[in-house]
């Protein structure tokens, strides 16, 4: 009786962060720039250069593939029905944020692969507890973990977001179903928010052991409806995009979101590139209902951040930073604390 109790409460707790999604959805007309006049100058931006050395994204679209409809998710379009006294607390606290940090300019964004794993021969690693760690100490210090909608908006240059946030994401799959359920704990009690990328293959219960009953999908469509997740897309093949045509890509990617609209009954519009590689037709995805990708390394380490107003073609191969492994560092920034990333990559309170 105790366990069933236990469970219904924690339902309940659910319940409300769901239909809190988006904090500042609200305040969304309120807080919408009109004008861009805070857009870091253009010869900064020109500098952050992929050093991959690959051609620069080109603005021709394929023709093949016929392209989609597409409307831009906005932070209001994304408003959810709750008490007014629930919005008003909601854009008062973002409202306050941006008060009193000062507007942002530049996010740091954080590559996870769930709450537990061991990659590069250790050198990338995470456990619960650190991970637990590391959301208290943001919560601790009045981050906002950005959602989707944000960051679109931040990347448009049209919405307003504190100094103090983050964009955190994580590259799930079928193996994720451990991670996800422990990840929703900890997100509730921090409040964060977190864009997972889901690796659609083998997600089907007649694909692999691992998804029977429904229990992989079942996972991301709890994290999907507790409002603590924003869905995008790994892929379907997980392969090297850089690799692949655009008309191979596309397809590849649209398959990706076809299974999750029908699975989760959600529209992706953001992506992470497999194996941190952009292809140079990314930006295509424009045309199929996309609106950012992320990438990893994609722009020199002391300005690997998402920048206001990035209407370049880094939005497509949006730069990602390495939390701080077990021992307290990351890999990259090489040696560096969270504490230490957090004020080196954030905008300078006013």
């Amino acid at each position: 009786m105790t366990q069933e109790i236990e469970k219904n409460q924690k339902l309940s707790r659910r319940s409300v962060v769901k239909i809190a999604f988006s904090l500042a959805a609200a305040s969304g007309l309120a807080l919408l720039l009109k004008n861009t006049s805070q857009k870091p100058p253009a010869e900064s931006l020109s500098l952050r250069a992929n050093p991959t050395g690959r051609p620069a994204i080109p603005t021709t679209r394929n023709t093949a593939i016929p392209s989609q409809e597409y409307h831009e998710p906005s932070v209001d379009s994304f408003r959810t029905q709750r008490p007014e006294s629930t919005q008003a607390a909601e854009s008062a606290e973002l409202q306050r944020l941006v008060e009193r940090y000062g507007p942002a300019l530049i996010i740091p964004a954080f590559e996870y692969h769930g709450d537990n794993y061991s990659m590069y021969d250790g050198c990338y690693d995470m456990n619960p507890l650190t991970f637990r760690q590391q959301m208290e100490w943001l919560k601790n210090h009045d981050f906002h973990a950005v959602s989707g909608p944000e960051l679109v908006g931040f990347l448009d240059g049209s919405f307003q977001l504190p100094a103090r946030s983050v964009i955190l994401t994580t590259d799930s799959g079928n193996t994720s179903t451990s991670s996800i359920p422990r990840m929703l704990d900890v997100l509730e009690k921090y409040g964060m928010h977190f864009h997972t990328f889901i690796w659609t293959h083998k997600m089907e219960a007649g694909e692999t052991i691992d998804c029977r009953n429904d229990v992989c999908w079942g996972v991301f469509r709890e994290a999907a409806e507790s409002g603590l997740f924003t869905i995008g897309s790994h892929s379907e093949s997980h392969s090297d995009f850089s690799q692949m045509t655009a008309q191979q890509g596309i397809e590849d990617i649209l398959t990706s979101k076809r299974e999750i609209k029908e699975r989760l009954g959600v529209e992706v519009y953001s992506i992470s590139w497999p194996f941190e590689s952009c292809p140079d037709w990314a930006n295509q995805l424009k045309n199929y209902g996309f609106s950012c990708a992320f990438g990893g390394h994609s722009a020199p380490i002391l300005e690997c951040q998402v920048r206001f107003g990035d209407s370049d073609s880094l939005r497509w191969n949006l730069p990602r930073l390495l939390p701080p492994n077990t021992n307290g560092v990351s890999g990259r920034p090489s040696g560096k604390t969270l504490e230490e990333i957090m004020w080196e990559n954030t905008t300078p309170s006013q």
